[in-house]
Formats: C-alpha cells, sequence, structure tokens
C-alpha cells in the first residue's frame, strides 16, 4: 500500500495532474410501459379521490364481426338494441361513387344491410345517439344532407312496413338560420322522437349558433333553441336522452370552453356546467333513479386533439368528474347496464396505431379491455355503444386502413366476464455476472404465460433505476443493455406482468462491479492515447486501459 502511494504521488508530482475515480452514468431511464400502463395514467375505483386501482384486459371476451365492407363504410356508427337484444346500425358510405345513409341489422346469424338514403351527400355527421329502435323493433334515424345549394337538411327515417319514410324537419330559414350538424335522437316510452342539433347564424362559422330540441307534437314537428351558443368556439355534439318521465336531457359541448347539460321542464331549459376548459365531444345516459352520467374529452394541450377520457355524473352537491384515462384517446359513447354501471367505448393510441377500448365499472373497480387495434389512424373511430338485457355491451365502429377507399363497419360483443388467468412464470436473466463500472453490458429476459397472454417487463437495477419493456408475446425476449457507475454489488430484479395485470415472482441475478477509475484530465488522457506503452505502473494500479 505504501508502495502504490509513493508511485501515485511521484507520477502526479512529475506529471503535475491528478486522477479521479469515473462518475460514470446511469442509463435505461425511458419508461417503456404501454399506453394504459404508465405512470400517467390514473383509474378511479370510487372509492375516494386518492384511490386508484388498474385492471387491464387485452381483446378477451370480445367477438369482432366485419358487418359492411363495400368501399369506405362505418363512418359516423350509431348502435341501438331491439327488444330480442338485435342491434341495429346507422352509417355512412363514404364512398365517392355512391355517398349515402346506409342502415345494417343483425338476423339471427347474418347482417342485413341497405341504403337509406342516397339524396345529396346523405348521412353526415351521425352520432352515437343518431338512431334509436321503437316498441315494435323498428329504427329511426336522423341525419344531416348537403344538398349542393348552401342549404342544410335535417333529416329523420323512420323505417315502416312499406319500406322507408323520410322527412326533412329542419332547414335553412328565412332569417338565415341555418341547420348545421350532430343530430341525435331518443324515443319515449310512446315512442315518440326526440330530437337535439347544433344551428348556426350567418356568417355560418357555428360560433354564432347553439343547440335546438325538436319533437314531434301528434301533428307537426315544433323545436325551440336550448342554447344561444354565441361563444368564441362553435357548439357541437348534443347528444340527447329521455328520462322514465320522457323529459329529454341534453349534453353538449363548447369547444375549449366546457361541457354542459341541459334538462326540459315546464319553464323551459335548465342548464349546467359540467365541466370547464378545453373539452370535446360529450355523451350522455340515464340511469334507472334519472340521475345524468357523461363520459367525454378534456384535452391536455390546447388546441391539440388528442385528450384525456373524463367521466361525470351528477350527485345531489352537484356534478362530479373524474379522469379514467390520460393520454391520446379521441371520441367516446356511453351506456350503462341493469346496475346503472357505466360502459364506455372510445378510441385510443395503441403501439403504433389506434385500438378501440372499453371501461366499465363493475362495481368495485374499472376494467379497461382493448377491443380491436391495427396500426391505421382510424381503427376505432366513430364507436356507439348499447347495453343488452343481459348487461353485454354491443360497439359498432369504424375500422380505417392506409388505403383511402377502403374501409369498414365492425360490430364488437363482449361478455363483460373476467376470465380466470395465471400469472406468468418468473423470466430468466442471462448476462455478464461480474464486469467494471462505467462498462455498459447486455442483458436478456425471458418468460412465458402459461395462458399465452402477452406481457411486458419490470427490470430494476438495482442502482435506483427502473425499465419498462414494450408488449412481448408469452415467450418473447427482451435484450437491455446497462451501465453501472459505480463499484459494488448490486441485484437484477425482474418481473412479467400479463395484460390482466397479474405478476410473476421476482427473479434474480447478483452482478458485482469492482473498482474502474479513469483519467479525467485532458493531458494526461492524450498523454496516455499517445503513448500507449507509457506510463505501465498508473495502467497496472488503476486498471486503466
Amino acid at each position: 500500500m505504501i508502495n502504490k502511494c509513493l508511485a501515485v504521488a511521484v507520477i502526479l508530482l512529475f506529471i503535475g495532474m491528478c486522477i479521479v475515480p469515473s462518475t460514470g452514468s446511469i442509463v435505461e431511464k425511458k419508461s417503456y410501459l404501454p399506453t394504459f400502463y404508465n405512470e400517467n395514467t390514473s383509474y378511479v375505483d370510487g372509492s375516494g379521490p386518492n384511490n386508484y386501482s388498474r385492471h387491464v384486459i387485452l381483446s378477451n371476451g370480445w367477438n369482432i364481426e366485419t358487418v359492411d365492407s363495400e368501399g369506405v363504410v362505418g363512418l359516423y356508427s350509431s348502435i341501438a338494441l331491439d327488444q330480442y337484444d338485435a342491434p341495429h346500425i346507422s352509417y355512412q358510405d363514404a364512398t365517392v361513387a355512391h355517398l349515402g345513409l346506409k342502415y345494417a341489422h343483425k338476423v339471427e346469424s347474418n347482417w342485413s344491410v341497405e341504403v337509406v338514403d342516397s339524396q345529396g351527400e346523405s348521412g353526415w355527421a351521425n352520432t352515437p345517439k343518431s338512431i334509436d329502435i321503437d316498441s315494435d323493433g323498428y329504427p329511426h334515424i336522423v341525419y344531416h344532407t348537403f344538398p349542393g345549394d348552401g342549404n342544410r337538411f335535417i333529416k329523420y327515417a323512420k323505417l315502416t312496413d312499406e319500406g322507408w319514410n323520410i322527412t326533412i324537419i329542419a332547414q335553412k330559414e328565412n332569417d338565415g338560420e341555418l341547420p348545421v350538424l350532430y343530430p341525435t335522437i331518443a324515443l319515449d316510452s310512446a315512442d315518440t322522437p326526440h330530437i337535439a342539433y347544433i344551428y348556426d347564424r350567418p356568417p355560418y362559422n357555428q360560433r354564432y349558433g347553439g343547440v335546438k330540441y325538436m319533437t314531434w307534437n301528434g301533428s307537426s314537428w315544433i323545436s325551440e333553441i336550448v342554447d344561444s351558443g354565441y361563444g368564441q368556439y362553435s357548439v357541437t355534439c348534443p347528444m340527447i336522452v329521455v328520462d322514465s318521465a320522457d323529459i329529454p336531457h341534453i349534453c353538449y359541448t363548447q369547444v375549449w370552453e366546457f361541457v354542459k347539460y341541459a334538462k326540459r321542464s315546464e319553464g323551459g331549459w335548465s342548464i349546467e356546467t359540467v365541466d370547464a376548459g378545453e373539452t370535446w365531444w360529450s355523451d350522455i345516459a340515464i340511469d334507472s333513479n334519472d340521475i345524468p352520467h357523461i363520459s367525454y374529452g378534456k384535452f391536455t394541450h390546447r388546441f391539440e386533439i388528442p385528450f384525456d377520457l373524463k367521466y361525470a355524473w351528477r350527485s345531489s352537491k352537484g356534478w362530479n368528474n373524474i379522469t379514467l384515462e390520460k393520454g391520446d384517446n379521441a371520441g367516446t359513447s356511453i351506456a350503462l347496464d341493469a346496475n346503472d354501471y357505466p360502459h364506455i367505448s372510445y378510441n385510443s393510441r395503441y403501439s403504433n396505431g389506434r385500438a378501440l377500448k372499453h371501461a366499465w365499472w363493475n362495481g368495485l373497480e374499472w376494467i379497461f379491455s382493448v377491443v380491436d387495434f391495427g396500426n391505421y389512424s382510424h381503427t376505432g373511430s366513430y364507436s356507439s355503444t348499447a347495453i343488452d338485457s343481459q348487461d353485454k355491451p354491443h360497439i359498432s365502429y369504424y375500422d380505417g386502413t392506409t388505403d383511402e377507399d377502403e374501409a369498414d363497419l365492425k360490430y364488437a360483443l363482449g361478455d363483460n366476464t373476467v376470465p380466470d388467468n395465471n400469472p406468468p412464470d418468473p423470466p430468466t436473466i442471462s448476462g455478464e455476472a461480474s464486469g467494471k463500472a462505467g462498462v455498459e453490458y447486455e442483458y436478456k429476459f425471458n418468460a412465458v404465460d402459461p395462458d399465452g397472454d402477452d406481457i411486458f417487463y419490470l427490470i430494476e437495477w438495482g442502482d435506483n433505476s427502473t425499465s419498462y419493456s414494450a408488449i412481448f408475446p408469452s415467450g418473447g425476449e427482451l435484450t437491455r443493455r446497462h451501465r453501472w457507475s459505480e463499484q459494488g454489488m448490486y441485484t437484477i430484479k425482474a418481473k412479467a406482468i400479463d395484460f390482466l395485470n397479474a405478476e410473476s415472482d421476482w427473479a434474480t441475478l447478483e452482478v458485482t462491479m469492482p473498482m474502474n477509475q479513469q483519467v479525467t484530465n485532458p493531458l494526461l488522457q492524450r498523454l496516455l492515447e499517445r503513448f500507449p506503452n507509457m506510463f505501465p505502473i498508473i495502467r497496472h494500479l488503476f486498471d486503466l486501459k
């Protein structure tokens, strides 16, 4: 020891420099968690504002069918169920050769598809509530068209034994008032239609209009203004439902400003603010106690389309709202089951594409399901949700592709059961068990899920750094590189997690990193590089390369 210190002192005195241990660096700080499982995602369980639970399922219990694939179909889909739980879907055919409104319904195991209206650009701006089914099982659909002369029509189509009966119920008024977008419909206990839509006034930029309501009084259509708007940004997406007393309720958004809720009474419309801020695309459902529940989006950053998925319900103290998922989400549709538990469909980023997701409160926790996904920007768009008498969710949606001339209308049926699940086996870890501090080493991780579920890996390196992997199939091997900046013994810990959030036991690997000192003085470093055979004592004592 004395000789080593003396040698160092002599050399340092000779060169007039110093050598210090390397500070190194810690790598692998980037999170590789999937979109729906990251530290910025909150899934609430309803037991308190700061009490969250997470439960994720990937494509379990969903039966997916292609309803229509002729051209570009499936935009603005809306679904409703009849008294036998059979699905009925309205949607737009956007194929240039035959723009129009189409209707599909399922008869036993087959889908029947027909054109409802092909006059002008028909079927535009259908919403998740553009169709409803009467007590005799006949569909009623509202939609708007562009006849091509600067006018716009709100149309009402009803299927009868003789075929489709189509009526223009709103068009440009003498004072310039113009029906614009987003007509929605709800039938009451007497099968009377209640309709909401957006109207506009000159100069027709959707900032000078508002929300309008219409209904059939037995002999004619009557209308009234719900909210005159006149905001800085456009009013949009008026979704309508009726309660057990046949009273209409409407939710709508004024983009960038608020989500609002309106309820009709004898004295007019009572309007409340559900949430303020950068909001977009709301939907509403009424429970068995006539309490409104609303799903909607709230922008993370102003003027950027991706938004957080939000859910709100009204209590005796006012509106309560929670964030279900943060991130790149779009579109939302809500329905309630027999227990008044909400089911919400929405479109979200998934890997390199988009996915249709379903969020469901089962009374204990929120269950999040990836229903369908693809490497396309529009997979899962324009979804609409309905719940049958067995509490099974039915979802219609648009599945766009990279080909602008092809897109499908799809339908998904869920069973709402959480399958039995076994956790993955602990992963194997292979790689260097000893090395030098400051040097990067490669490690491999491999785990098998006994149910064949996809998995991702969680790795703790023993130096306060953590890594999450991307999604792998069962048995998929992960390769990661890591360096430790200081000498010592470290324990690599790794576990595998499947899409039901079941975790394996920890697997471990002990590694040892002896002292590795590096020259930080630039002059001495240049000397060592230029004269690689000089200063053998320093190289030997400090293991310098």
